[in-house]
């Protein structure tokens, strides 16, 4: 999955009914937006967007993986995002080659 598709991915996550206390519009999010300051995305609406990219992106993420670094640029979550999803695929060829 490319970037681009990505990216509009978590954009509609982040437009979705669930996120809809944010205080910024989706439209107003750019790769330098901070998901913390900028929408400030409190504790829970992290833990709702991890489980809804999860879900979304079929992918699980270690509790071992997650700081707060991935959700100051919402750039920064579409390249951790984008390093798991191609770390799936390596995984599934791997098992499918076996």
């Amino acid at each position: 999955m490319d970037k681009k598709k990505i990216r509009q991915e978590i954009l509609n996550i982040l437009g979705s009914k669930e996120f809809m206390s944010l205080q910024v519009e989706v439209k107003d999010i750019h790769d330098n937006t901070s998901l913390i300051n900028d929408l400030a995305l409190d504790s829970i609406q992290v833990l709702e967007l991890i489980v809804a990219i999860e879900n979304k992106f079929k992918f699980g993420i270690n509790t071992d993986e997650i700081n707060i670094d991935i959700f100051d640029c919402f750039s920064d979550l579409v390249d951790f995002v984008g390093a798991n999803v191609a770390r799936k695929g390596k995984e599934v060829a791997m098992r499918n080659n076996r």
